[in-house]
């Protein structure tokens, strides 16, 4: 009985300090009802620094609490297979190896680069990108600047 409790109270933990996340399909339809600027985050499973980030900045308390508070949140593997419909636009992988809805968002005037933070005001406009490894305080700091700007 001991170990069952002790077993619930860690998944419980674990579950209050993952990071809340959204499909670009339920973004669109949440925008309708209670609108808010979206971070999506843009990886890959190859990537080091992407599951640096996924296992290190998106599961500090303060950035989950920040994000879930005032954003919506989008974790995006950039080479995924599947059509995406977001923004009233269907995106594929015509590639077959990035994503057009990766390239779009994440694609500046110094290139294209894993990770990358993407800040969308309510409207999904692009705000900001952060290219490369962010680490919570960075991440923090980011998230103060976009929403003074929103």
């Amino acid at each position: 009985m001991k170990n069952g409790f002790l077993l619930l109270c860690l998944l419980l933990s674990f579950l209050t300090k993952a990071q809340q996340q959204y499909s670009f399909e339920e973004v669109d339809s949440l925008q309708k009802t209670a609108t808010r600027p979206v971070v999506v985050f843009v990886h890959t499973s190859w990537c080091k620094y992407c599951l640096l980030m996924e296992e290190t900045t998106f599961k500090n308390e303060e950035v989950v609490k920040e994000l879930a508070q005032h954003f919506y949140f989008v974790s995006f593997d950039a080479e995924t297979k599947e059509t995406i419909r977001f923004n009233g636009i269907s995106f594929k992988n015509t590639t077959g190896k990035q994503h057009d809805l990766a390239f779009a968002l994440a694609k500046n005037e110094s290139g294209f680069s894993y990770p990358t933070c993407v800040f969308l005001n309510a409207q999904n406009e692009i705000m900001h990108q952060q290219n490369g490894f962010t680490d919570a305080l960075t991440l923090l700091k980011l998230v103060d600047l976009v929403l003074a700007r929103d």
